[in-house]
């Protein structure tokens, strides 16, 4: 267990043999602020790709699991942790579902290599626009290639969130932005627009009310491990009963 500031905090990259069971108690008890649930083993991408690849526990499954314990450790009447799940989670559309999935004890979606792809990709962007500037931003490309050309040759052209960044931060403050961090707030204002947009197909007008009856399995086995209805299942006895009047 580690400490986060001066609150506790617990960052639980779990494989089977770490036994997750035991980590929402400890945490439980010890009154964690935090657990962290990731189910993306071989760390921030820097392990060899054989690692990456076979390391850890699917998302999905251990989301599921790490779901079963806290309602066990609920419907006993015993304090549950709050849990934030990580992951391979990149776009909205996975941040609610882990959300929906883990609800009503998951609290928050954590994401690493999703938003340094974005960093680093900025970094290159401002290297290849600034050649001055690239050894010190760490960028790695002499020049833009076509897939970024085809977008725009100017920072103002190639990130979507420029423009909307500098209404908030100002011309003057703008210059001294690096490129990654625009990259960044780009893909956090993505994420943040794509969330709203399923939350608000979903008529839930806050993250809190985001809860598993929001989404369905789209296949048998995954119904069968995470307990969410198959899509056909879903609602299906209310559906019977409107049909029958």
């Amino acid at each position: 267990m580690t400490s986060y500031g001066c609150h506790p905090f617990s960052r639980a990259g779990l494989s089977l043999h770490l036994r997750p069971q035991r980590r929402v108690r400890v945490a439980s008890e010890l009154d964690f602020e935090l657990l962290t649930i990731d189910g993306s083993g071989g760390g921030t991408g820097m392990s060899p790709n054989d690692m990456l690849d076979n390391w850890g526990v699917p998302s999905v499954l251990l989301h599921a699991k790490a779901h079963d314990y806290a309602f066990l450790r609920a419907a006993a009447g015993k304090k549950v942790v709050d849990l934030a799940v990580g992951g391979g989670l990149a776009k909205p559309s996975q941040a609610f579902k882990a959300l929906a999935l883990g609800a009503p004890y998951v609290k928050a979606v954590c994401m690493s290599r999703s938003f340094m792809i974005p960093a680093f990709l900025g970094c290159n962007i401002e290297g290849a626009l600034h050649p001055e500037r690239r050894e010190r931003v760490h960028g790695a490309w002499s020049a833009l290639p076509k897939t970024v050309l085809d977008i725009g040759d100017t920072p103002e052209t190639i990130f979507a969130g420029y423009h909307a960044l500098k209404e908030r931060l100002g011309a003057d403050e703008m210059a001294h932005i690096p490129y990654g961090a625009i990259a960044m707030w780009t893909m956090c204002d993505r994420l943040g627009a794509g969330l709203q947009h399923h939350m608000a197909g979903a008529r839930k007008f806050g993250v809190e009310h985001i809860d598993r009856t929001d989404i369905c399995a789209a296949n048998r086995e995954t119904a069968q491990e995470t307990g969410i209805p198959f899509i056909t299942e879903q609602d299906d006895e209310l559906a019977r009963r409107i049909v029958l009047g």
